[in-house]
């Protein structure tokens, strides 16, 4: 990765934002609304599932640090692809397997338990982070919500909202 003069040279990088080489930048003002409405749709029924009061008022004021805490967990699931991408070098069967294959991890068994493993990953700092943003809510508005709750809604909202949009295969 680095040339002659030092210079460090990222030629592969993997990202969530890896949609934007394909796809044009005015669908992401489509996309992230609708991530929001469907952190919104989950968190609502989370909140309804687990007959919480207020559940409009909680959905309303606290979905978009959901939604957020998503788009944190998303990107550090992504930089587990990113860091095995680049820790490999540019050279060599490991680099050339993972290049070949991460655009589709369909096609090997490999890369398909990596970009699962991404995906877990992302899925439990959702979980936690969702369960930092709840606990947060507690203190601050003063909600009734316990202990048991948030760790449900948490759960729900990880398994729910969790990237599995890492494997859909790019056509390039």
């Amino acid at each position: 990765m680095k040339d002659k003069n030092g210079i460090i040279r990222l030629y592969n990088m993997i990202l969530p934002i890896w949609l934007l080489v394909w796809w044009p930048s005015y669908l992401w003002l489509i996309l992230i609304p609708l991530n929001y409405l469907w952190d919104r749709l989950m968190f609502s029924f989370a909140l309804q599932k687990e007959e919480v009061e207020n559940r409009k008022k909680i959905a309303r004021y606290h979905t978009w640090e959901i939604c957020l805490a998503g788009f944190a967990a998303d990107f550090a699931g992504a930089a587990v692809l990113y860091f095995i991408a680049v820790t490999f070098g540019e050279k060599g069967w490991v680099y050339e397997h993972i290049t070949e294959h991460l655009l589709n991890p369909f096609t090997d068994v490999f890369m398909f338990l990596l970009v699962c493993f991404s995906i877990a990953i992302s899925g439990l700092l959702v979980y936690l982070l969702d369960g930092v943003v709840l606990r947060g809510a507690v203190l601050r508005s003063g909600e009734e919500l316990r202990g048991d709750q948030i760790r449900k809604i948490a759960f729900w909202m990880a398994v729910t909202t969790a990237p599995y949009f890492y494997l859909v295969p790019v056509i390039v």
